[in-house]
């Protein structure tokens, strides 16, 4: 597979769906949820997203939190460089 650059925003999330694509094992029928995506469409140069502009995707992670959605993000940070609120 050639190198090849994307700009899409993704997610540690969408890993393990790319993997488990890749490793031809199918969970399309909701046996096992995941938050995230295959990346495999992108990969294939199928589309240029793997989000949609008008798709939230929220995150947390030690204590700090983000909501994305297409161009904006909305952030929580925690003390000691928010105001903990």
């Amino acid at each position: 597979m050639p190198t090849q650059k994307k700009s899409a925003l993704s997610f540690s999330t969408d890993v393990t769906p790319t993997i488990l694509e890749i490793a031809g094992i199918n969970v399309s029928d909701n046996s096992m949820p995941f938050t995230g995506k295959s990346l495999m469409p992108l990969i294939n140069n199928q589309t240029d997203t793997v989000y949609q502009a008008d798709e939230a995707i929220g995150m947390n992670a030690a204590g700090q939190s983000a909501l994305f959605k297409g161009a904006m993000k909305l952030v929580k940070n925690g003390k000691p460089y928010g105001d903990g609120v």
